[in-house]
This record gives C-alpha cells, sequence and structure tokens, in this order.
C-alpha cells in the first residue's frame, strides 16, 4: 500500500466542497486556500478543480464568441448608420433636421490630418515636419547568456525571472517507468543490457 498515494476521502470531499459552493470559480474574491487547505492528498482534487475550470473557460469563450460578434457587428451598423444621415443631410444641403422629439444637425469637429507613416528621407525632404525619435531596446538575449555565464554581476540593472507552475501528469506503473531503454537495429528493437565499469575494462584488455 502506497501510503503518498491521496486518499479517496479526501478527493471526494474537495470535490463535494466544489459542488456545493454556488460557482465559486467566477467569484472574484476566490481564495484557493480556503477552497483547499492543505495540499497533501489533495491532488487529484485538484486537478479535477483545474479541468473543471479550463472546461468552464473554454464553454463560455464559446457562448461570448457569437455576442461578441454582434456587438461588433451593431458597432459597424451604427457607424453606417450616422454616415448615411451625414452624406444624406450634406447631399441635400441640409444642416438640421427637425422630428417630432429629436432634431439632427451636422455637428462640425475639429479638423484633423491623416497622412501615412513618415520614411526615413521623409526627414530630410520635409525637414521641420517630421519628429526623429531615437529608440533603445535591451539585447535580453545577450544579457541573458552573460547572466547566466557570471559576466554581467549584480550591479547589473537586470535580473533573471524564473516562472513555475504545477505539472500534474498521471502516475505511471512502476514497471513502465523503468522500462530499459529500446535501440533499434535495422527494423527491429533490442534492450541495451547495462556494462558495468569491470566489464568495460576486462573487454578493452584483450
Amino acid at each position: 500500500m502506497n501510503d503518498n498515494l491521496p486518499s479517496t476521502e479526501s478527493f471526494h470531499g474537495l470535490i463535494r466542497q466544489l459542488r456545493d459552493a454556488e460557482g465559486p470559480l467566477a467569484d472574484p474574491d476566490f481564495d484557493p486556500a480556503k477552497l483547499v487547505g492543505k495540499i497533501r492528498d489533495k491532488v487529484d482534487g485538484i486537478k479535477f478543480v483545474l479541468d473543471k475550470m479550463e472546461g468552464t473557460i473554454l464553454g463560455l469563450k464559446a457562448f461570448v464568441a457569437p455576442i461578441l460578434t454582434a456587438i461588433e457587428t451593431i458597432e459597424n451598423n451604427k457607424q453606417r448608420l450616422e454616415a448615411y444621415v451625414l452624406h444624406s443631410m450634406e447631399a441635400e444641403h441640409e444642416t438640421v433636421l427637425p422630428g417630432h422629439t429629436y432634431k439632427v444637425r451636422i455637428a462640425f469637429n475639429p479638423p484633423h490630418v491623416e497622412i501615412r507613416k513618415p520614411m526615413p528621407e521623409d526627414f530630410a525632404t520635409y525637414y521641420g515636419y517630421v519628429k526623429q525619435k531615437i529608440s533603445y531596446q535591451w539585447d535580453k538575449k545577450r544579457i541573458k547568456s552573460d547572466i547566466l555565464s557570471g559576466v554581467l554581476g549584480d550591479s547589473f540593472p537586470g535580473i533573471l525571472v524564473r516562472q513555475s507552475k504545477p505539472e500534474f501528469k498521471p502516475n505511471l506503473p512502476i514497471d513502465l517507468e523503468k522500462k530499459p531503454r529500446q535501440k533499434k537495429v535495422g527494423h527491429e528493437q533490442r534492450a541495451i543490457p547495462s556494462t558495468s565499469a569491470n566489464e568495460r575494462r576486462t573487454d578493452s584488455s584483450e
């Protein structure tokens, strides 16, 4: 009996706690410590919760996708309707049109400039109309290499940041975990027996 395996009681207890709570996954005050407590003997239950979260995320994304598309379509159609009203009033030389409850008039906003993105040669051709900006960027690839090799010390303003997260993998039977390595020989595979240091010395002396 492996004492490291999670107990069935703790696993089902965590699942019951999740199901009894009304929608804790979307709670802005979600507290993992309050839901789980000590994580020992609850690995399977935690994996169940994470899978449920992932499934909920995918389900909500699929649910809201057509809604977001409808919002974008309505926003575009609203702009098209406003453009049509403006075009119609300008074509009829109307600045104000009355209605029973509202009236519509053309609002003249301050003018703005539309122009293409400047090219390097525009700085000389249109001198005074193109602002020149100097951009500096860190060479993060070289910085990472030099920090790892010790070239850059503590006085350097940058540091290496390692991001970690828990990784869940299914437990494998012991016989599968210690399966011998296989080497391809033609179309067949055969196990490579281990050779001790004494055997290797004996072979080389012969």
